[in-house]
């Protein structure tokens, strides 16, 4: 439950799930003053269906491929879990943003800002939608997806300011984590103290 947004899970049939939807929406009515809203309260079998909530997928894992180990013998360890999934809609919308077709953009309403800045509008809004959905089971494979998306954007939306090529933005902007990750990096020199430092990269 979130606020006035709620899960249900029920092991049993849709007949008995139609009960407790009734059932549930007469106690809202009746001893809380609460209209429960037939279009947007849904009975989904989570093995066939996904139940959209807080526009996480929710559904029951269902593969007869994936085995493990166990005891000596084999058990099919996925099937039966409850997994939490970015919906596809959400990588889509967001790469809209930036694309048109297969073509990626880069974005006009930025060119006017600081490479600092540019980059860091970058990252904090794919860290933010990373963040949000760091409790999918698919959130790596997801977010690498819009990452790969949003880093053409940025590397396209310097060159655009810089009136240069990606290829020399992708040579001129290389920068390493302390982990040796490799990142789009912009270092400002200040007097007196350490650079700000801003960076993009994949997960």
């Amino acid at each position: 439950r979130y606020a006035d947004d709620s899960l249900m899970g029920w092991i049993g049939t849709k007949s008995e799930a139609e009960i407790i939807k009734e059932r549930t929406g007469n106690f809202l009515l009746e001893k809380l003053s609460l209209e429960m809203s037939e279009q947007k309260t849904l009975i989904t079998n989570a093995r066939e269906e996904k139940a959209r909530f807080l526009n996480y997928d929710i559904c029951v894992s269902l593969n007869n491929s994936a085995q493990a180990h166990i005891k000596g013998g084999k058990r099919r360890s996925v099937n039966g879990q409850i997994r939490d999934e970015v919906p596809n809609d959400v990588v889509r919308n967001w790469n809209s943003k930036i694309q048109t077709g297969k073509t990626t953009k880069h974005r006009t309403e930025l060119m006017n800002n600081s490479d600092y800045d540019i980059v860091m509008t970058y990252e904090q809004q794919i860290r933010g939608l990373i963040n949000y959905y760091t409790l999918a089971h698919d959130v790596v494979r997801k977010m690498r997806k819009i990452r790969y998306a949003y880093e053409q954007s940025l590397v396209k939306t310097l060159a655009a300011k810089h009136k240069t090529s990606v290829a020399k933005i992708y040579r001129n902007y290389r920068g390493y984590t302390a982990e040796g990750k490799r990142v789009i990096m912009v270092k400002v020199a200040r007097k007196d103290k350490s650079p700000l430092i801003a960076s993009y990269g994949k997960i």
